[in-house]
């Protein structure tokens, strides 16, 4: 009959720990997920700062009088 307990106290440590390791893997998406957005939001505002900038807008032409 120790076997049996035996066996019984594996396969409840293993769903234990199978458990446990499922949760981190789950915490790990979520970052992973967040990261890239992060990332994708990052590679935006650079891109932005490195457009050309506009020409002044100036006339030689003065506002016509009224």
């Amino acid at each position: 009959m120790k076997t049996d307990s035996t066996l019984g106290g594996n396969v409840g440590l293993t769903i234990s720990q199978s458990l446990g390791i499922i949760g981190s893997l789950q915490h790990v998406v979520k970052r992973s997920g967040e990261m890239i957005s992060h990332v994708t939001s990052v590679e935006g505002i650079l891109e932005y700062t490195n457009l050309p900038k506009e020409p002044s807008c100036t006339s030689d032409d003065p506002p016509p009088t009224d």
